[in-house]
C-alpha cells in the first residue's frame, strides 16, 4: 500500500513537472511597457513620494503645534508619523503603487504607437508633427493620471485606510504607557 501512495505521488508530481513545462510563457504586454517608459521619462516618482511625505509631515506639525491639547505632545506624534508613514510609502514603493496607476492611465488614453512616439519625442527633445494631435491627448491623461495618484494616496493613507488605523494603535499604545494624554 505503501509503496502504492508513492508510486503515485511520482506520476502525479511528474505530470504536473511536464504540464508546466509546456505551458507558455505569458508575454510581457507592450502596449504596458510603453507605458511605464513614458511615466519612467517624464514623472519624477522619488520626488512625488518626498513632496507627500514632506506635505503630510508639515501639515500635521502645523495641527499639532496649534493645539492646546496636543502641542507638549506634538514631538512624539511626529515620530510616530513620521515611522508609519516611511514604512507605508516603503511598501508603496516597493509595489510601484504610483508607477502603475500612471502606466494604467496612458494605456487607457494612448495607443502602444502614440506611446512610443511620445517617449522617442521626450527622449530625443524633438519635436515632430503628431504632437499637435496628441497634445489635449496628453493634457487630459495627465489630469486623469493625477486623479488618480490623489485617490490612491487617498485610499493608502485617509482617516479609513489601514495606514490610520495602524497609526491609531501606535497613539493608543504610547497613551497605554503614559506617553500621551487619553
Amino acid at each position: 500500500m505503501r509503496y502504492f501512495q508513492i508510486l503515485l505521488s511520482c506520476t502525479l508530481l511528474a505530470i504536473i513537472l511536464s504540464c508546466a513545462a509546456k505551458k507558455p510563457q505569458p508575454q510581457a504586454d507592450s502596449h504596458l511597457e510603453a507605458a511605464y517608459d513614458f511615466v519612467e521619462i517624464t514623472f519624477n516618482i522619488e520626488a512625488a513620494y518626498q513632496a507627500f511625505y514632506e506635505t503630510t509631515l508639515t501639515e500635521a506639525e502645523i495641527n499639532f503645534k496649534e493645539s492646546k491639547k496636543l502641542a507638549k505632545y506634538s514631538d512624539i506624534i511626529l515620530k510616530t508619523l513620521k515611522d508609519s508613514l516611511q514604512e507605508d510609502l516603503y511598501e508603496l514603493r516597493a509595489k510601484k503603487g504610483i508607477r502603475t496607476v500612471m502606466a494604467n492611465t496612458y494605456v487607457n488614453e494612448f495607443t502602444e504607437k502614440e506611446l512610443t512616439e511620445l517617449v522617442k519625442a521626450h527622449e530625443t527633445n524633438t519635436r515632430w508633427n503628431r504632437r499637435t494631435i496628441l497634445l489635449p491627448k496628453l493634457v487630459k491623461a495627465k489630469k486623469d493620471a493625477k486623479t488618480s495618484v490623489l485617490t490612491l494616496l487617498d485610499s493608502k493613507f485617509g482617516t479609513e485606510s489601514e495606514f490610520f488605523k495602524k497609526f491609531m494603535t501606535k497613539v493608543k499604545q504610547l497613551q497605554e504607557q503614559g506617553q500621551l494624554p487619553e
